[in-house]
C-alpha cells in the first residue's frame, strides 16, 4: 500500500525508500517539500535538505510540522476530521442501572396494572406496551371497553395440566393470538368495505364518451 503512494507520488525510489532508516526518511521529507507540498519558497527549503546534519535537520523538521499544521497523532486527525454528532434523543444520556431509574420502572409498571417482574426492564417494555396501545390518541377515541374480566383459568385446557404456570402461560398466548387475528380480520374488513365504496360509485365523464355507429 505505501509503495502505491509513492507510485502516485512518482517518488523515483520506489522500493528502495525504507521509511524506518533515518537518512531515508529525511530524504524523503526533503523530497516532498521540494517536488510536491512546496509550502516554503525555495530559497527557505535549504534546511530540510541537509540531511546529514542531524541536529538541524530536527529542528528544521519541527518547524516544518508546526508551519504545515501536520497533526502530531494520526488519531488526533481523525478526530479534527471526523463531524460531531450531538444526539437529540434524550434517554441516550440515561443510565438505565440507576438504582432511581429501576426503582421508577418499577413504580410505573405498578401503577399500571402490570405484575412484578424482577427485571426493571422488562416491566418498563411492558409498560410501554399498556401505553402505546391503551392510551395514545386514537385508542382514546375508541370506547372503553366495560365488563367482566375473562376467566382465563375457565375454558379448555391447552394439554400442560402437569405444569400449572405453563398451562396459565399458553392460554394466555392463545388469547393474544386469538385478538390478533380479530385485528387482522377488521382491518380486512375495513378494506373491503373501502374498495367496495369506490367501485360502487365510479366518477365518470360522460361527455367523453359516445354512443352507437359512426
Amino acid at each position: 500500500m505505501f509503495e502505491r503512494y509513492l507510485a502516485a507520488l512518482q517518488y523515483p525510489r520506489i522500493g528502495q525508500l525504507n521509511i524506518d532508516d533515518p537518512k531515508d526518511f529525511r530524504g524523503f521529507v526533503a523530497w516532498l517539500e521540494d517536488q510536491k507540498i512546496r509550502f516554503y519558497p525555495i530559497e527557505e527549503r535549504a534546511p530540510l535538505r541537509k540531511t546529514s546534519a542531524l541536529d538541524e535537520w530536527n529542528a528544521a523538521f519541527e518547524k516544518y510540522k508546526k508551519d504545515i499544521k501536520l497533526p502530531e497523532k494520526e488519531e488526533e486527525a481523525k478526530k479534527s476530521n471526523a463531524p460531531e454528532v450531538h444526539s437529540t434523543n434524550p434517554f441516550d444520556s440515561y443510565d438505565f442501572t440507576n438504582p432511581e431509574f429501576e426503582e421508577g420502572s418499577w413504580k410505573l409498571a405498578e401503577r399500571l396494572g402490570i405484575a412484578h417482574h424482577p427485571d426493571h426492564l422488562v416491566a418498563l417494555r411492558a409498560a410501554s406496551r399498556v401505553i402505546s396501545t391503551a392510551y395514545d390518541k386514537e385508542a382514546l377515541k375508541e370506547p372503553v371497553v366495560t365488563g367482566q374480566p375473562f376467566p382465563i383459568d375457565e375454558g379448555k385446557g391447552m394439554g400442560f395440566d402437569k405444569d400449572e404456570d405453563l398451562e396459565r402461560c399458553a392460554k394466555i398466548l392463545r388469547l393474544l393470538q386469538i385478538q390478533s387475528v380479530r385485528k387482522l380480520q377488521t382491518s380486512i374488513n375495513e378494506t373491503i368495505v373501502a374498495a367496495q365504496n369506490i367501485t360502487a360509485d365510479p366518477r365518470t365523464d360522460t361527455s367523453l364518451g359516445k354512443v352507437g355507429l359512426k
